[in-house]
């Protein structure tokens, strides 16, 4: 390839490209003597550890904390993500004791200088241009930056494990433990960047951290646990896998509280596993039925009732959903009682004061009165009503899965995997087996914490995953010699007296392409000539093959790599040999300075 030279977005700063694209193997990671994974989640979080002698023994069996609400009677592996700060904005609680001393609070009216945080997750999902100091709305509309409420969650998460950890083992040390933060694969860079620099933030140390997209992880575990639970000998007695041997695809759903991501996968003839379409997906996890019942209460009170309700009457209203939490993981195709909720006294009373009208006579002059009933401070919803709550979600989700089962390469899958803790519904479960009855579809026990136990694995044999499919097309924006006949006259420039075209795209990977982790694919050299002491490159991403130009519709700009090259004495310019990888759960980058050897920090940047 040619010389080329690129002008780096911001500044006026030219850079001569020689680009050549090559391949070197990168480090494999140090064994970990504890491993914890942290599934930081829209609607729970929660987290498991393993030590490295339990995972050599079974690698499918992590520690995983049971939370227990106390008031309600819920039990889980994982606790709501909700956070309580006091007036002063430090930490109170987490999690169910968040919850509970938040309805104490408002039961007594003391709770408005307080800040309670509740599914935030999703305010980072499908952000163009997401801004560190991006801001969240606490339950009562006051703000606060959003790094500071998840370095809360983060931070509690990790304090907790670490007093786990202590108990199980004498003479534990912090610095021992690698760290596996889970986020879904559908998020962008700049999303992921965040969540590190929260953990970061949180005391978790950088370099002993990973990202872990969330439905490799749940994959990774169920491959171990199938192949464990289904091994058999064929007439040679030898081991065969029947659901996951070597050459076997699979869809993988993961779907969960705020998204649902779907991967392909195959298994290799060394166990490893392949990436063999990239991720995709969309926001149609289980907060859409929580949404739907909101919607329904709304006809009934009306808007301004309902969030009067939630604002003064928090504790009544924060134990109405997990009323509803219960009640729907109950739920299947086949249930015909109607459900019962206790209908709060003081939304009743709202609604009354407001409409001058009584709620249960409101209702029998509703379209949905055949569905909801109202008695005696309670009201019935009937199991269709119930199921009609998932059907936005259900169908999104089915549409999706079935134009991708129509894409290349993707007519001889024969079997689903269902993780995540939507999974658990029979409603989805039901709807999925129907739709694709000649698929196998595979739901593992305690399918909400597969991403969990994955995590943990991912931690311990980072090489799990050994190929992906790039997402995007990734490039960076360069500047060509000017050509009629090929450029667009309104990108003409004239740097030195030459003519050049800008804002030309410089491919690195394509849409597609198959990534091998471990491997960089990208090395490129660099020269600075303008004496600022750094170069700038703007990183950009596609969903088009050949894009031509970065200011294409398509064309997203992601961030920007920065490097320092200072020019050393004698030269007109420094020069700079740059590696970056695509391959992994975020990206990487490698510089060398050409003329002394020094290896240079680089950084990406996402966030505005």
């Amino acid at each position: 390839m040619g010389n080329k030279t690129s002008r780096s977005s911001g500044n006026a700063r030219d850079t001569n490209i020689q680009a050549g694209v090559g391949i070197r193997q990168m480090a494999e990671a140090p064994l970990r003597m504890l491993v914890v994974g942290i599934d930081f989640g829209t609607s729970f979080s929660g987290y498991a550890f393993q030590f490295r002698h339990e995972h050599e023994s079974d690698c499918t069996k992590a520690n995983i904390k049971i939370w227990r609400s106390k008031i309600g009677l819920l039990a889980s592996m994982k606790a709501p993500t909700s956070i309580l700060l006091k007036p002063d904005q430090t930490f109170h609680s987490f999690g169910y004791d968040a919850e509970n001393k938040y309805s104490e609070l408002a039961g007594n009216r003391e709770h408005w200088n307080w800040y309670f945080f509740k599914q935030f997750k999703m305010k980072l999902y499908d952000q163009i241009g997401l801004k560190r100091d991006i801001k969240l709305e606490d339950a009562t509309g006051k703000s606060l930056p959003a790094l500071t409420v998840f370095q809360h969650g983060i931070k509690f998460l990790r304090d907790d494990v670490i007093k786990e950890c202590k108990s199980k083992l004498s003479g534990f040390k912090e610095e021992e433990i690698h760290w596996v933060l889970t986020t879904p694969a559908i998020w962008s860079e700049a999303a992921n960047q965040f969540m590190r620099e929260a953990a970061v933030k949180a005391g978790i140390g950088g370099k002993s951290l990973d990202i872990a997209l969330e439905p490799e992880a749940a994959s990774v575990y169920c491959k171990y646990v199938y192949v464990k639970q289904e091994r058999a000998k064929d007439k040679d007695g030898l081991e065969v896998i029947e659901s996951f041997k070597p050459g076997t695809k699979y869809f993988v759903l993961d779907a969960g509280g705020g998204t649902v991501d779907i991967t392909v996968h195959e298994i290799r003839a060394d166990r490893s596993v392949k990436e063999i379409h990239h991720a995709n997906g969309g926001p149609w996890g289980s907060t859409m039925v929580d949404e739907e019942f909101r919607m329904l209460l709304t006809k009934i009170t009306g808007a301004e009732v309902l969030t009067t309700f939630q604002k003064d009457y928090m504790e009544d209203y924060l134990e109405l959903t997990r009323e509803f939490e219960r009640k729907k993981r109950q739920i299947t195709m086949e249930s015909d009682d109607k459900v019962t909720f206790r209908f709060p006294s003081a939304l009743r009373e709202l609604f009354e004061t407001k409409t001058d009208e009584k709620i249960a006579e409101a209702i029998t002059q509703m379209p949905i009165k055949d569905s909801v009933r109202y008695r005696q401070d309670k009201i019935q919803l009937s199991a269709s009503m119930m199921r009609k709550f998932f059907e936005n979600p259900v169908s999104k989700i089915i549409k999706h899965l079935s134009n991708l089962t129509k894409e290349p390469g993707m007519a001889d899958i024969r079997h689903m995997l269902m993780v995540g803790g939507f999974s658990e519904s029979k409603v989805l479960q039901h709807a999925v087996q129907g739709a694709f009855r000649e698929m196998k579809v595979l739901i593992p026990q305690d399918a909400d914490a597969a991403v969990l136990r994955g995590a943990v694995i991912f931690g311990h044999k980072p090489t799990s995953i050994v190929e992906r499919k790039s997402k995007y097309t990734y490039g960076i924006a360069i500047n060509k010699k000017f050509k009629s006949d090929q450029h667009d006259a309104k990108f003409l420039i004239i740097i030195n007296g030459e003519e050049y075209c800008k804002n030309n795209f410089e491919k690195h990977v394509v849409i597609g392409e198959s990534l091998y982790v471990g491997e960089w694919q990208a090395e490129q050299n660099y020269s600075q000539s303008d004496g600022y002491g750094k170069t700038t490159i703007p990183i950009y991403a596609t969903t088009e093959k050949t894009p031509k130009y970065t200011t294409d519709p398509s064309c997203v700009y992601l961030g920007e790599l920065t490097l320092p090259t200072p020019t050393p004495k004698g030269k007109e310019m420094a020069r700079v040999s740059v590696k970056m990888c695509y391959s992994g759960t975020e990206l990487k980058v490698e510089a060398k300075n050409i003329d002394s050897g020094e290896i240079v920090d680089g950084s990406f940047n996402f966030l505005e």
